[in-house]
């Protein structure tokens, strides 16, 4: 049924299907999520490398590449591991700023990340989550991209339960984005 729905979606064909892996599983919902992980904690990688690799930013394999490689090549590390460590070279790091400058627009797309990133912390020490969430989609523009993509109706419906999953989140005892990152991970679970 997610093969057809799929399909149907990209073909411009508004589809539904019971699924097993449910709403959390989609690109647009796991993007946000991704989103808000490294809100909370800059020193993941995977969800590092999603909002990367997404529309949000959109870096290409290559970009990619170049970033983790040039940070591979650096000799001195100091104990600074993964994928915003390498981010934070590429944009501070005065040894590598040769680097930096012979891929502008590696570079462009890491400003681009830092500003909103330290937009999106800051938001998230006073904002109730549902709030900081249409936030994102906003200054991200994700919300409009997604609303543009085959099925957008169904894929912005899928965003606005993700804030309504926040609203629900933030009538509970848990306060803060690290609980509600994994309230969501337990509703993925179960």
């Amino acid at each position: 049924a997610e093969t057809y729905v799929n399909i149907l979606m990209n073909a411009g064909i508004p589809a539904a299907a019971q699924t097993q892996t449910g709403y959390f599983d989609t690109p647009e919902v796991e993007t946000v999520l991704s989103l808000l992980a490294i809100t909370d904690n800059l020193f993941q990688d995977i969800p590092m490398a999603a909002v990367l690799r997404s529309p949000v930013i959109s870096m290409t394999d290559e970009e990619m590449a170049w970033l983790m490689a040039g940070f591979k090549k650096q000799g001195k590390k100091e104990g600074d591991r993964g994928m915003y460590a390498a981010v934070r070279m590429w944009l501070y790091d005065e040894d590598r700023q040769e680097l930096s400058a012979a891929f502008p627009k590696i570079r462009e797309k890491l400003e681009k990340l830092e500003k909103m990133l330290e937009e999106f912390r800051f938001l998230a020490t006073y904002l109730p989550i549902h709030e900081l969430i249409h936030e994102i989609y906003q200054r991200s523009g994700y919300y409009d991209y997604v609303a543009a993509m085959p099925g957008g109706t169904v894929r912005k419906a899928n965003l606005d339960m993700l804030a309504e999953k926040a609203s629900a989140y933030e009538k509970t005892s848990y306060r803060g984005l690290f609980h509600f990152i994994r309230y969501i991970e337990k509703l993925k679970k179960y």
